[in-house]
């Protein structure tokens, strides 16, 4: 069945011209892409970890969820002890982050992966998940850092 309806190119199955600047821009972002595929890869996984260390040493009792090897070198979820993943974020507005998928959002129950994975649920409600681009740098890290101890400290008091 036609994806559009109108004209009959493509063999009945879309309508218009190709778009043929959308074509090459592919182009152009694939070959970025694969030359900087195993760099950038390293690089995140250097800052993640990176992440991660400033938060293990100044939050006594932090989580890892995500493990160290055969995992996305740019995101680290970790849960937060003894407190709601949301009231952490929410006291660190300037740190873009999730306590989940999107179709949970703005629901105070623990993440269906990491039960399904054995956490328990007073750890998963928790669970904050992180993710870095390749905008980020060392002193993102650091910052970022900073703000979810201070986040954490602050929804600890209430």
């Amino acid at each position: 069945k036609p994806v559009l309806l109108g004209g009959g190119q493509e063999r009945g199955l879309r309508p218009g011209t190709e778009n043929v600047a959308g074509i090459v821009g592919l182009g152009a972002a694939c070959h970025l892409a694969q030359t900087r595929l195993n760099t950038e890869a390293q690089r995140l996984r250097t800052l993640r970890d990176q992440l991660w260390r400033n938060l293990s040493s100044s939050i006594p009792g932090l989580v890892r969820h995500t493990p160290e090897n055969n995992s996305l070198p740019n995101t680290l979820t970790v849960s937060f002890p003894a407190v709601l993943g949301r009231d952490v974020l929410a006291h660190a507005r300037r740190v873009v982050a999730s306590t989940g998928s999107a179709c949970h959002s703005r629901q105070d129950t623990p993440s269906s992966t990491l039960l399904a994975m054995g956490v328990p649920p007073d750890i998963a409600i928790g669970a904050v998940r992180l993710s870095l681009g390749h905008d980020n740098t060392v002193a993102d890290i650091a910052a970022a850092a900073d703000l979810l101890v201070q986040a954490y400290r602050k929804a600890t008091e209430v």
